[in-house]
């Protein structure tokens, strides 16, 4: 368990990274449809999944280590909330970009693969996307946002863990 916390810090990057990019491709493919850009935003967003729930096993295991370890600090009821608020907007990341997973893999097998004519549903599915996209955005940059302050703020993960 205390492998998996210790690798937190490690996986929270990766899928920063790739579901930051995934947006902007999504915003170009509304201009440009191509294939080429269909593939490579889902494979920016398969990767960026799998980081995901790599990052939240890891985030938990570093958070049930953390509680064990700090158990007497006087404030840690304080940091417990804030970290289950970081929790709570990784949930809603990984579950905002798993739907959209979802339906970027059926858009991608109907338009690409099988080459169906689109429906309407398909035909404003990179709208979808692209308003999805935002929404998991949003809770990626509070995950973040939420994740830096208690690292940065008050150690948490450090050794210099403090509560100001």
């Amino acid at each position: 368990m205390e492998f998996l916390a210790s690798l937190h810090p490690k996986t929270v990057h990766y899928p920063i990274a790739l579901l930051s990019i995934y947006p902007v491709l999504i915003l170009i493919y509304n201009f440009y449809r191509n294939e080429l850009l269909a593939k490579g935003a889902l494979l920016m967003l398969a990767g960026g999944v799998a980081g995901v729930f790599l990052a939240l096993l890891t985030g938990n295991s570093a958070f049930q280590s953390f509680v064990e370890a700090n158990a007497r600090h006087p404030q840690i009821n304080m940091i417990t909330e804030l970290i289950e608020v970081h929790e709570d907007f990784a949930t809603g990341m990984v579950v905002v970009f798993g739907v959209i997973f979802i339906l970027h893999f059926s858009y991608f097998v109907r338009n690409y693969i099988k080459k169906d004519n689109p429906t309407k549903f398909f035909a404003n599915l990179p709208r979808v996307l692209l308003a999805l996209s935002a929404l998991g955005l949003f809770f990626l940059y509070k995950t973040g946002e939420i994740g830096g302050k208690l690292v940065f703020e008050y150690g948490v993960g450090t050794r210099n863990f403090q509560v100001h």
